[in-house]
């Protein structure tokens, strides 16, 4: 029964560990840094942080972030926003969207 219970605590240990991934654009990792500090580790993101996988809005308009690699993880997400407003200095330049299925881009 002892060792039931033990590897039935490893098998759960291991699924809930955390997975990370690196951010690489840094405009990106900060701004994930101040939505999900829970989430984050420098530039390293939790995956499975509660705090990242709830959100269901991401409003990233006009703060110089070139990849939003990463983006693919947020398993709520349902809009997008990642164009650039009036701000001329604090340009977006996505070329790429990770593959995921979001709901909404505008």
């Amino acid at each position: 029964m002892k060792k039931l219970l033990l590897i039935i605590s490893v098998v759960c240990f291991l699924q809930t560990k955390a997975q990370y991934v690196t951010i690489l654009d840094t405009h990106f990792a900060a701004y994930l840094d101040s939505l999900v500090p829970a989430a984050m580790n420098g530039n390293q993101m939790d995956t499975t942080s509660p705090a990242l996988t709830t959100i269901t809005t991401l409003s990233i308009m006009s703060r110089s972030i070139n990849d939003i690699t990463g983006v693919q993880y947020f398993k709520s997400l349902r809009y997008l926003y990642c164009g650039n407003n009036y701000d001329t200095t604090n340009l977006n330049a996505i070329t790429f969207l990770p593959p995921y299925p979001i709901h909404s881009f505008i």
